[in-house]
């Protein structure tokens, strides 16, 4: 990334395992597959993915800083682009 961009940023993914990732370097998800399977109403899961965009932050840590972070996170926390669709 050779500019920040995360204050104008509209980029969102819902991962091939039905989790909704609110940002592409930010480690967090939020599972929508499993509550959908239990019966999850359309409002049920409006209301998780805006959980989910509350947790964006508005901005990230040098590119540096984030390889570091997922070295130290293990592939069982890290997810590589190719694996959440980006």
């Amino acid at each position: 990334m050779t500019e920040p961009f995360c204050a104008t940023c509209n980029r969102t993914r819902l991962t091939a395992d039905g989790h909704f990732r609110w940002c592409l370097l930010d480690e967090g998800e939020i599972d929508l597959r499993a509550p959908l399977r239990a019966g999850a109403t359309d409002g049920d899961l409006a209301g998780l993915i805006e959980e989910g965009l509350r947790s964006k932050r508005a901005g990230h840590a040098p590119a540096a800083v984030l390889q570091a972070t997922q070295k130290a996170a293990g592939p069982a926390h890290a997810r590589s682009m190719i694996r959440i669709g980006g």
